[in-house]
């Protein structure tokens, strides 16, 4: 089985969610304006200031100690939020998608940098953006443009037999 590198497929980008130490610096430097995006924690595929010393021009990560931390906290609580407002039963792809954008619009053309391509998590902003100002955009946002059903099905009692039993709220 041939095993693939970053030297033989030519990439430009790099989206880690797998283990540490699996890009070397050597790797990056091939890459053209490399985007780096190392995910694995604690201990990233590549650390970023070796994957800055490789050339790479723009670096995120798992980690809270470096720039450009990406992490799924960003979008907590404030999708759930949005999915409140609107009475949402379930959270999709729409709804993911709207929150990356939400959150990429913070940054704004003045701010973004390599080293600043989106809000911190500690930022107060970040929550709110999902509500944004009323209860219509947040409609949008979850990509719901329809009445949701009010009641849902939820666990008041479980027991050991597994037996389930629930209450419409």
């Amino acid at each position: 089985m041939r095993r693939w590198s970053l030297f033989t497929i030519n990439i430009n980008a790099f989206v880690g969610v797998s283990r540490p130490n699996l890009v070397t610096a050597e790797m990056v430097s091939t890459m053209k304006d490399g985007i780096v995006f190392a995910m694995a924690n604690p201990t990233p595929e590549i650390m970023p200031d070796e994957a800055k010393r490789g050339g790479a021009a723009v670096v995120g990560t798992g980690r809270s100690d470096f720039p450009n931390q990406i992490n799924n906290v960003m979008v907590f609580p404030g999708i759930f939020k949005g999915a409140l407002a609107v009475r949402a039963r379930e959270i999709t792809e729409g709804m993911k998608i709207r929150a990356a954008r939400a959150l990429a619009a913070l940054v704004t053309d003045e701010q973004l940098s390599a080293d600043y391509i989106l809000p911190s998590a500690l930022d107060k902003s970040v929550a709110d953006t999902f509500l944004g100002r009323g209860r219509p955009r947040a409609m949008r946002m979850a990509g719901q443009m329809m009445a949701w059903k009010r009641t849902i099905s939820l666990p008041t009692k479980c027991t050991s037999a597994g037996q389930n039993f629930s209450k419409s709220w």
